[in-house]
């Protein structure tokens, strides 16, 4: 997986993901993605942080929980999930995220 790309024309960090987000993939991508705002973080205090879910098929509750803390992670309004399949997106407004951050 990538680390945070900055767009420049949203001046957004994208974190783009892939394939099925299984709980086994979780336990090391939620340190590498914490790391990784707190680097955004580093160079902007008022980071804005996206993850594009455009090429994920699934995630588990530890793929949620990653995303619950890095929205805790960035200021408020900062945090959104892009791109997200809409069967990927039913998990997380069945999960009431969708009243967290934006899932588009």
């Amino acid at each position: 997986m990538a680390h945070l790309e900055f767009n420049p024309h949203t001046h957004t960090y994208i974190r783009h993901f892939e394939g099925k987000l299984t709980s086994a993939l979780c336990t090391d991508l939620a340190t590498a993605v914490a790391a990784d705002i707190a680097a955004a973080l580093a160079e902007d205090q008022n980071a804005k942080v996206a993850f594009d879910l455009a090429q994920v098929d699934y995630v588990v509750s530890a793929y949620l929980r990653i995303c619950l803390l890095s929205a805790k992670q960035l200021p408020k309004g900062n945090f959104s999930i892009i791109n997200c399949r809409p069967e990927v997106k039913k998990i997380f407004c069945i999960a009431r995220f969708d009243n967290l951050f934006d899932i588009a």
